[in-house]
């Protein structure tokens, strides 16, 4: 119940300062929240909010305590990063700019520069972009990337992958 209490007054203050005072001080609240909380911070970057939004409720809801931000823009992900202090990086990958292959890398470079330990897990719809999955899988290969998930894999699946890494 605390925690739950906590999440809440959480959300409505990060609103307030990002409405009325700016992204800036959004990292003071977070370093104080962070001090002994025990789950991990999940940031999720999809083309498709219905599907981002979709991901981060079967997240929260796995059982598995996460802690899910959901991120619109990818040119936001970076500056996100750097005050989430995030467990993994979700990202989709697709044909089209800004999720790009490329352009994921260059994202996943930045994030683990700031922060080695967060995992970087891909996300691809393997029927529609095979020729990018194989890629994306060519880049979990080679140790670039800690995972790949593909979008027709069940939502428990999923869960239990963000779970093991």
């Amino acid at each position: 119940l605390w925690r739950n209490n906590i999440k809440f007054y959480g959300i409505i203050l990060k609103k307030i300062l990002k409405l009325y005072i700016g992204r800036e001080f959004i990292p003071i609240y977070y370093s104080l929240m962070k001090e002994g909380d025990a789950m991990r911070r999940i940031v999720i970057n999809m083309q498709n909010s219905l599907f981002c939004n979709a991901i981060s409720e079967t997240l929260k809801n796995s059982g598995n305590e996460f802690d899910t931000y959901t991120v619109d823009s990818p040119d936001k992900v970076i500056d996100d990063c750097k005050w989430i202090e995030p467990y993994a990086l979700l990202m989709e990958v697709t044909g089209y700019v800004p999720w790009r292959l490329c352009e994921r890398i260059k994202i996943r470079n930045a994030v683990k520069a700031q922060h080695p330990e967060c995992k970087i897990v891909l996300i691809v719809d393997e029927n529609a972009e095979k020729e990018i999955a194989q890629k994306v899988k060519t880049a979990k290969k080679e140790g670039v990337i800690d995972q790949f998930i593909y979008g027709s894999i069940s939502a428990t699946y999923l869960a239990d992958i963000v779970d093991s890494l």
